[in-house]
């Protein structure tokens, strides 16, 4: 096949005199073919939380030829496939209580070799970050796994992003002539601006957790070289400041091989999602630049325990307040400190993983901080317990 493709900046024809393509018979045959060889699918985990989102691996060879495309299987139904090397699948959302993944290797004579099953499950709690089961919200709802009542959502959505802090991973000068803050300014003809990056990122904090029901993302849109540039990104909300690309939890993603163009607007509508921090994350396949004009994001203020920072932790065994806790630094890489509004005698602390397994309690110190240099570096829940008050509470181990 011989194509030519035209990339306009808006809708145009194609229109050639002749095309005349000079050459001669392949003497390349698929006699004696070898099927490809050493296929092999694996993932970070083999339990994720449900409607969550984690990505397959595979990866093949192929000794008299080349390796076409890799197809990924869930039994017998074809999720999608991989042209290009490294080969990888993203399931999104994780919504079956379990995979039978497998992945086909195609070469380019049509020989096909198939790897071993590789088996991965999901789980449900009412602290995993996702909508799971009857949950009517996200940890919250009655439904199956009883869960705590959800707390009012937004009857109506307002702009809550507008003038907040923002951050992004690294700056275009010396100057910071194009500061993250310009995404969040109202001005859709500035624009901010990072440094050449393979992941670039801007985080947008809204100080405490909101619900967040929509967001709207301007690319810049005087930069005619610039078309192209962001092929893919996600968007993530959270109560902790996202660590990794590669963390689940993302709430939209983007992968287009046309790439944003110039002024071009994404809609993330129809979200639930609640969260103090809102992150767009790039991943270019070389180093490049993230240029956002602006960043809108609709909301209202979240009722959560989360939100509830701003209570007097001087207050001493109030027992009419409710339980709130406050963890700090947070992320964290050695000693995890909490603060509470109520007397500590009479509570339990438990640390879970996020698949709601218990791990096992480090020492505590000056009854205040956790000592967790046993844990690897992860997400994991503060559970603070009373006979009849409990709270969650998310850190990263860093």
């Amino acid at each position: 096949y011989v194509r030519i493709w035209a990339d306009n900046i808006s809708p145009n024809v194609l229109h050639l005199a002749e095309v005349r393509v000079m050459g001669c018979t392949s003497t390349t045959t698929c006699t004696n073919n070898q099927a490809p060889t050493n296929v092999t699918i694996s993932s970070t985990s083999n339990s994720y939380p449900r409607n969550s989102s984690f990505v397959v691996n595979a990866s093949a060879t192929d000794a008299d030829g080349s390796i076409n495309r890799i197809e990924f299987y869930n039994g017998p139904t074809l999720l999608g496939s991989d042209n290009s090397n490294p080969y990888s699948y993203t399931v999104n959302p994780a919504s079956a209580a379990s995979y039978a993944l497998t992945a086909k290797a195609v070469d380019n004579c049509g020989a096909e070799t198939s790897s071993t099953v590789l088996n991965i499950t999901t789980t449900v709690s009412c602290v995993d970050g996702f909508k799971n089961g009857n949950e009517t919200g996200i940890d919250c709802g009655s439904g199956e796994l009883n869960c705590p009542s959800c707390p009012p959502g937004c009857t109506t959505s307002t702009l809550i992003s507008q003038g907040k802090p923002t951050s992004q991973s690294s700056n275009f000068d010396a100057v910071n002539s194009y500061p993250a803050g310009r995404a969040v300014d109202g001005n859709n003809s500035n624009f901010q601006h990072t440094g050449s990056q393979n992941q670039p990122w801007l985080e947008i904090d809204l100080g405490v957790t909101h619900t967040v029901t929509s967001i709207e993302i301007r690319h810049r849109a005087d930069c005619p070289q610039c078309n192209g540039r962001t092929k893919k990104f996600k968007v993530f909300v959270s109560n902790s400041q996202v660590v990794n690309y590669s963390d689940n939890g993302f709430v939209y993603e983007y992968n287009n091989a046309t790439g944003l163009v110039n002024g071009q607007i994404i809609n993330i509508t129809a979200l639930t999602a609640q969260g103090r921090y809102v992150r767009i994350w790039a991943d270019n396949v070389s180093p490049n630049f993230l240029h956002l004009a602006e960043v809108k994001v609709m909301g209202c203020a979240s009722s959560a325990p989360a939100a509830a920072a701003s209570i007097n932790f001087s207050l001493r065994n109030m027992a009419h307040l409710p339980l709130v806790v406050e963890l700090y630094p947070n992320p964290v890489s050695d000693i995890l400190n909490f603060k509470t509004n109520k007397n500590l005698a009479s509570y339990r602390v438990t640390i879970l993983d996020l698949f709601g397994k218990q791990i096992p309690l480090p020492l505590l110190q000056n009854n205040n901080g956790l000592h967790i240099n046993h844990l690897v570096p992860g997400t994991y829940i503060f559970k603070l317990e009373s006979n009849s008050e409990v709270v969650f509470k998310k850190f990263i181990k860093i």
